[in-house]
């Protein structure tokens, strides 16, 4: 009866810790008086955490000593989670080692700070951070490169980063390098290492939903972008992918981006502005097969009428438009073409017939 008893005081003090933390299996379930001992030693600083933090008070002195109270009593030789070689009390040990972790990461803006510097990585903002791999996916690459790039990662984040989170990385880089480079052995979703890797998307992913809805808009006024827009969209998707880290609403406004972006054109004018504003593009000309029987020539830069003239030559070649339509247009364009194209001719006829001489 009294081992029962026991088993339930320290279950009180286990129920915070997370149930998907892995120990090693060779480690040996606690005996009644290591219980008794854990119960004993570590309930009081245990319970202080878990009222303040289920309180939301994350952010006070409190919490911070609380934190350090615990973190005490988890160091080898301590009395308490730290001192105690078995099953519930390293479980025990590695979920708060991890909470704790995690609310001083909070308090001190890390999170925001690596994400500035996953900016500055990313726009190549900070020449050195060139020579340092600190988006591999390889953990001992990544661990490599921010133990050989800490000067350059110090470099960046001082002029980035306010002092609270550049003070606090600079007492604890080693403790950064551990939460970037080993996964958590619990609820990866809400991990801190799941979230500062799943950050490097972040500047990626703000690009492309940027530049994607700036060529939806021009899209939707018959202007046809050329930027591989199908290649960008799956590497921002497949970097997300890795992680749990970001909300259902983010993934689906980017899957629906994607989705208005594969989209070809419906519409017979719209499709045929397109490809007449992607011919005279001059950073990024389209360049299509049946156009090299009209001499085309590299483009240049400004597009005189002339130029275009001779440019735009293939537009007024039926089967060479069919054609480059078959690739660029819906299939309800195609259906439509014989039709939509004698209107076309017409109207240019028209035009033509009606200019004044003068």
């Amino acid at each position: 009866m009294g081992s029962i008893f026991i088993l339930f005081l320290f279950q009180a003090i286990v129920t915070y810790a997370d149930p998907k933390v892995q120990i090693d299996d060779t480690v040996k379930d606690c005996t009644p008086k290591e219980l008794v001992v854990a119960q004993g030693k570590c309930s009081k600083y245990v319970n202080d955490l878990i009222v303040l933090t289920e309180e939301g008070d994350t952010k006070s002195r409190n919490v911070t000593d609380a934190c350090k109270s615990v973190t005490v009593m988890l160091q080898p030789g301590s009395s308490c989670f730290g001192g105690i070689q078995c099953a519930e009390a390293e479980k025990s040990k590695r979920t708060y080692e991890q909470k704790c972790d995690k609310l001083e990461f909070t308090n001190n803006d890390v999170a925001s700070c690596m994400s500035m510097f996953y900016n500055t990585v990313y726009s190549k903002k900070e020449n050195c951070t060139e020579d340092f791999d600190y988006f591999s996916r390889d953990m001992r690459i990544k661990r490599e490169s921010y133990t050989a790039g800490k000067s350059c990662f110090f470099k960046t984040i001082n002029k980035t980063c306010n002092a609270t989170s550049v003070a606090y990385l600079e007492k604890n880089y080693e403790k950064l390098l551990d939460v970037l480079t080993i996964p958590s052995d619990g609820d990866a979703c809400s991990s801190l290492h799941d979230e500062l890797n799943a950050r490097q998307c972040e500047p990626q992913m703000r690009e492309f939903m940027i530049n994607g809805m700036i060529q939806a808009i021009s899209m939707s006024f018959g202007m046809k972008e050329r930027s591989n827009t199908t290649k960008t969209c799956s590497e921002t998707k497949e970097c997300m992918s890795q992680y749990c880290y970001f909300s259902k609403n983010t993934t689906q406004q980017l899957e629906q981006l994607c989705d208005e972006l594969s989209k070809k054109p419906t519409t017979f004018n719209m499709c045929y502005m397109g490809i007449r504003m992607s011919t005279l593009d001059t950073k990024e000309p389209a360049n299509y097969e049946c156009q090299e029987k009209y001499g085309r020539k590299p483009m240049v830069e400004p597009v005189n009428k002339a130029l275009e003239k001779q440019y735009l030559k293939f537009m007024d070649d039926k089967e060479c438009m069919r054609t480059i339509m078959k690739e660029e247009c819906d299939q309800s364009v195609l259906d439509v073409f014989d039709e939509e194209w004698d209107k076309l001719q017409k109207e240019k006829n028209s035009r033509t017939s009606t200019r004044s001489p003068f």
